[in-house]
């Protein structure tokens, strides 16, 4: 919960006067290690021992490399420049099972301030005796002081250990051009990921997001914190996301005020709450103006609606998606009549129930509106080759396969195969090849 103004453009450092880029040469690398010593020099053959002490001492350029063991986590104290990041570097097994604390709050690694940092190849487990973390990883800037281009990737956070549910997996806030990938996040009580307070220029992908109470990736623009209130150019793409939403009903991607964004080739499955949701609560405005295009999402028995779309939420386009609710009270598509403004919805598998100012209409009267000319109607074993395995994608005889339209459909598929594959565009997250698969 945290804010910058409308800026379409990725910031480039205008340096003048003396030179502060770091050739090789000047770029150091350290170690830390749980038989370190932090009276020592940081080179590998004399490692420190905590990584607290590692970041009070890198600058810019700098990286420090975590082989495995159990850890501290950690407050970062400086950043690094656009050609000279700092990069905390975790080999497989070091693992972060102790909270750094500050003023009642907990986070495995707290970096609010710091720009262009990469975080990666951490694990995160708080233990059971422990108070509830806030955050795995939290990075923040402050109302109209935005952070610039850090990368957090390749972790893998394992929340809900503690007496308490633990709060997000991933955190960040003020943000300009962060990337969010390849992390698993689980465990969480609140959000998986979570972006906020007019974050711009951000992407999150390639992340697996499971078993979290509240929602899977939430973006909130959460104007309460400064203006603008808004999260703009979101890149949300190739993501897996099950079993959330079971606690607060949450959605598996939450959009409050997010606008002229992608949402493109995410999995979405046994959502306890909605599938993707573009509305406004805590933002200035609606989402407006997004794609939503070659998405997978199929919310559980309980569940709500595939996609919603309220409060001003106008001019979004919905393509090539599987839109499925196992709610029979559930819809494809959940709106409001002011929604309908500039939307292009249409190449959509869908069942036959949507909602509009909460009236329910069945396919043929959706279509009436103008919407969805080209969908149809098809169930999850029609579909899939093995929707009781959670295996979604498309079988051999898929009516998805050729299906889609290539107006706004992504060259690649959640699983990096080239679009399209055979005579024309699937709809769904996967592109099958001429034979399904």
């Amino acid at each position: 919960m945290m804010t910058e103004t409308a800026n379409f453009v990725r910031p480039l450092m205008i340096l003048t006067g003396i030179s502060f880029f770091l050739t090789a040469a000047e770029a150091r690398e350290y170690w830390v290690s749980p038989r370190g010593n932090d009276r020592a020099t940081g080179r590998k053959v004399t490692p420190w021992q905590t990584l607290q002490h590692a970041a009070d001492q890198v600058v810019a350029g700098d990286t420090v490399n975590v082989p495995a063991g159990n850890y501290q986590g950690f407050n970062v104290t400086r950043g690094g420049t656009a050609s000279a990041r700092i990069t905390f570097r975790a080999r497989p097994g070091a693992v972060i099972n102790q909270a750094w604390s500050s003023s009642g709050n907990h986070y495995g690694i707290n970096a609010s301030g710091q720009s262009y940092l990469t975080i990666g190849g951490f694990t995160f487990i708080p233990q059971a005796s422990q108070a509830a973390w806030g955050a795995a990883i939290r990075l923040g800037g402050t109302p109209g002081n935005w952070i610039y281009g850090n990368v957090i990737q390749n972790n893998t956070v394992q929340m809900g250990q503690s007496s308490t549910p633990d709060g997000c997996g991933i955190y960040a806030s003020w943000s300009n051009g962060v990337l969010i990938e390849n992390n698993t996040v689980s465990g969480t009580g609140d959000s998986g990921i979570y972006v906020a307070n007019s974050s711009l220029n951000y992407t999150i992908s390639g992340n697996t997001v499971y078993n979290c109470g509240g929602n899977g990736i939430h973006n909130n623009g959460d104007v309460s914190q400064g203006n603008p209130g808004i999260n703009y150019n979101a890149l949300i793409e190739n993501n897996i996301i099950y079993n959330v939403g079971f606690s607060s009903a949450g959605q598996a991607i939450s959009c409050d005020g997010v606008q002229d964004s992608r949402i493109q080739n995410n999995l979405i499955y046994a959502a306890h709450g909605k599938g993707i949701s573009l509305y406004k609560v805590n933002s200035a405005e609606g989402s407006r103006r997004d794609i939503v295009v070659n998405n997978t999402v199929l919310t559980a028995a309980d569940g709500g609606a595939a996609l919603r779309m309220v409060d001003d939420s106008s001019g979004n386009t919905v393509l090539n998606n599987i839109l499925y609710s196992a709610n029979p009270s559930s819809a494809s598509i959940d709106l409001l009549s002011g929604d309908l403004t500039g939307l292009r919805s249409d190449y959509n598998v869908v069942k036959n129930r949507f909602y509009s100012d909460g009236s329910k209409l069945p396919f043929g009267e959706w279509q009436g509106l103008g919407k969805d000319i080209h969908s149809f109607i098809a169930t999850p074993f029609q579909l899939f080759f093995n929707p009781e395995a959670n295996d979604y994608r498309l079988s051999s005889k898929s009516p998805a396969i050729d299906a889609g339209t290539t107006a706004s459909a992504p060259r690649k598929d959640l699983k990096g195969n080239t679009r399209p594959r055979g005579h024309g565009i699937d709809i769904g997250a996967y592109e099958s090849n001429e034979n399904g698969q």
